[in-house]
């Protein structure tokens, strides 16, 4: 796609106050442009210190004040303080001495250039300045021009730009800082030191890549708080460097505060931007825009909890790990702004209770999600030196601190290391001090607002059904073309799966798989998305997916959704799923409209599972089975209106097996895929930046509409091979079921 077909769409979706607000925008961002060119953008000494809160007497000795109140009334309050240095390193000393071992292999890896991002390592030469604007995956330069002036959309010139953002939100800095306060080793310091002194030379205001995202510039500030927070007792942190970091702070800072996303970008960007914005104003509170900073944060979070959250806690851009993300810049922020004394009202904290209420009812025992539309895994404080987005357990400790709700949330099962940096207590209970009450079995719920709609039996069954929009506002920049998918774990092994995100800039073709229709647990019609892509973060066309029905009882639930999604084609899919308790899955798809189609339902599993293939018993097939030359099940119709039965697949995942039994009116042409690459399928991105072959079956129809294909799935646990429940007796309860459900609804 063109630059100028992108900018074509992107207006496209834009409202008029929008467009007006941009225009303005454009024109500051011009007049800026000017200043920047004649150097107007540098601060000078003395309008920094014109920035202070107070008027200090002699200007020699300003910065010495400063680190002095610093260091001695130390960092902001409920975060770190080293009044508790010693406490805090001898209980970790006595009860996780392991992860104070861990902390100092990373940072010594640091030390000697070795970061990783996305789960790579690479080799960085940090004694060259133009580490920070270098690609680390491609090695190219991004320019050292003015930040609006450079495209960073553009994945193909210098490479994707997720990747040198990743290493300019500075998290191994903290683990440095971090392995200081634990061992006291200035050497650790020192290398933390010279790389903010490099980073701070090499990116003067506005300039570069570093300087094109706000939230980017939040995240960046936020890590750093934390690095001067473990190094406040360090040599190394003299007047000169302090003086050199608040003066960086208050440029970037003050671009998050000029350059708040707004309109159809104020996504969880604009979370990420209010806690930035929260965070420096309570950490530095000496500058005169500090004030404003926390109130203009504290009120757009107010505002987007309401906005970027629905009543039944599902997060409005359909996807978890964003919503974890924005989760745990809310309980942080949440946990300063008591800390200040300005607390997040009641109905904002609420909102955030039934957030975490609706995860735990997605996920399994082990705190484990599906992979539902973006995620780029990214950490708002990054203090326990994981990768990855934030555990559900882990958000939900910090939760029961923030939310003072210790009794509504299982009890820390391990140590949270996020947890103690933040709150200084072991456990989250220890906060609390709440009784823990047994834990309810989950059970099957319903989020109509957001649409997704939970199939349970405890543990042993977990299904999730995708009933809601597209995505946020009208770029829905990180929901997935999923309308109507599943997902379905078992006995703690997942076997149909979302296959996730990969890639967003640097590779159109996978972006564009992987947020796709053809990457989900549902029907593609003609081989079209369900909605038409604008871009990698631009939705077009949204397909507008409605429930028509739930039913939830002791022995079965029912839910009945529909999409328009192939609109254009004249068709329409609509899905049933009847889930028969404890363990059996009926999955109903029909293709109503006009003329000639091919349909393909698709079944994505999780990587290493075992599939096979087998007949089932010769009552039950009514249909002869023929082997193509290219390995695909074909099957003749013998008998005009029977139901042709395919051979039962079996997939296996240790003691667990899954039964997926396709029925249809009509011929059915299975197909086992894994690790395409001519038309791309069978592929899962475990983690931002990787990919894995996995298989996927699909089962594809041609005709005339209407058409309906059936799949039964069953799951079993036992060692060997079980017996499962023949279609015929499945398909008899269900419909039962379909007839007490329409005779109740009449």
């Amino acid at each position: 796609m063109t630059k100028r077909k992108w900018y074509l769409r992107r207006l496209r979706s834009m409202s008029p106050p929008e467009l007006a607000e941009r225009s303005l925008d454009n024109a500051r961002v011009a007049t800026e442009w000017m200043r920047w060119r004649m150097g107007g953008h540098v601060l000078g000494e003395q309008d920094l210190i014109r920035r202070l809160r107070h008027v200090y007497r002699s200007q020699k000795s300003v910065w010495a004040t400063l680190l002095g109140e610093y260091c001695r009334d130390g960092p902001a309050p409920l975060f770190l303080s080293h009044h508790d240095r010693v406490v805090r390193v001898d209980w970790l000393r006595t009860h996780h001495p392991e992860r104070i071992d861990a902390v100092i292999e990373k940072a010594d890896q640091i030390r000697a250039g070795e970061v990783t991002l996305f789960g790579r390592t690479f080799h960085l030469d940090f004694s060259d300045s133009q580490v920070w604007m270098r690609d680390p995956v491609t090695e190219n330069l991004w320019p050292r021009k003015y930040w609006a002036a450079i495209d960073h959309r553009d994945g193909r010139t210098v490479g994707g730009c997720k990747w040198v953002w990743e290493l300019n939100r500075h998290a191994h800095l903290i683990t440095l800082a971090k392995a200081f306060f634990l061992t006291d080793d200035e050497t650790y310091v020192q290398e933390a030191r010279r790389q903010l002194i490099s980073w701070i030379g090499a990116n003067p205001p506005l300039t570069g890549i570093n300087w094109t995202s706000s939230l980017e510039i939040a995240l960046r500030l936020i890590a750093w708080t934390w690095v001067m927070a473990f190094i406040s007792e360090s040599h190394a942190l003299d007047e000169d460097l302090f003086r050199a970091i608040n003066r960086s702070i208050y440029q970037q800072i003050q671009a998050v505060r000029q350059r708040l996303s707004a309109h159809s970008s104020a996504n969880n960007h604009l979370i990420g931007e209010a806690t930035g914005l929260v965070v420096c104003g309570i950490s530095f509170p000496w500058f005169r825009d500090s004030e404003d900073w926390i109130q203009t944060g504290r009120a757009i979070l107010i505002r987007e909890a309401r906005r970027q959250f629905h009543p039944d806690g599902v997060g409005a851009e359909q996807a978890l790990a964003y919503q974890r993300f924005d989760m745990e810049m809310y309980m942080v922020a949440g946990l300063l702004l008591q800390g200040a004394e300005l607390p997040l009202p009641v109905e904002t904290t609420d909102r955030l209770e039934k957030a975490c209420q609706f995860l735990q009812a997605l996920a399994d025992e082990e705190g484990n999600l599906p992979d539902i539309g973006d995620r780029d895994d990214s950490r708002a404080f990054p203090l326990d030196g994981r990768p990855g987005t934030i555990s559900l357990p882990g958000l939900l400790n910090l939760a029961s601190v923030a939310l003072a709700q210790g009794d509504r949330y299982p009890p820390p099962s391990d140590f949270d290391e996020t947890l103690y940096w933040l709150t200084g207590r072991h456990t989250a209970s220890a906060k609390t001090k709440t009784v823990h009450p047994p834990l309810p079995a989950p059970k099957s719920q319903a989020f109509p607002w957001g649409g997704y709609y939970v199939l349970r039996e405890a543990d042993e069954f977990v299904a999730t059904f995708d009933c809601g929009p597209l995505g946020y506002l009208s770029t829905a920049a990180h929901g997935h073309a999923d309308s109507l998918s599943i997902t379905l774990r078992a006995h703690g092994r997942s076997f149909l799966i979302d296959p996730g995100t990969y890639a967003y800039h640097e590779a159109p073709a996978w972006r564009n798989f992987f947020r796709g229709t053809r990457a989900h647990n549902t029907v593609t019609v003609d081989g079209e998305d369900q909605s038409e892509s604008g871009g990698p973060f631009l939705w077009s066309n949204h397909a507008q997916t409605q429930c028509h029905r739930w039913v939830t009882t002791d022995t079965y639930d029912y839910v009945d959704g529909s999409h328009n999604g192939y609109a254009s084609i004249n068709v329409t899919h609509r899905r049933q799923l009847i889930y028969l308790r404890p363990d059996i899955l009926v999955v109903i798809d029909d293709i109503t409209g006009k003329g000639d189609h091919h349909a393909s339902q698709i079944w994505h599993f999780a990587p290493g599972v075992e599939i096979y293939a087998r007949p089932l018993q010769a009552h039950q097939v009514v249909a002869e089975v023929e082997i193509g030359d290219d390995g695909s099940l074909r099957m003749a119709d013998r008998r005009a209106g029977s139901i042709l039965v395919e051979p039962t697949s079996t997939i296996r995942d240790g003691d667990v097996w899954l039964s997926l039994t396709p029925l249809a009116a009509q011929p059915v042409d299975a197909r086992l895929t894994w690790g395409w690459l001519a038309r791309i399928q069978g592929w899962v991105a475990p983690t931002y930046g990787h990919k894995v072959a996995a298989p996927v079956l699909s089962y594809n129809l041609r005709g005339d509409a209407p058409l309906r294909l059936i799949s039964i799935l069953q799951v079993r646990k036992s060692q060997t091979l079980p017996e499962f429940t023949s279609p015929t007796k499945v398909l008899e309860r269900a419909r039962k079921i379909l007839a007490e459900v329409e005779r109740e609804g009449s």
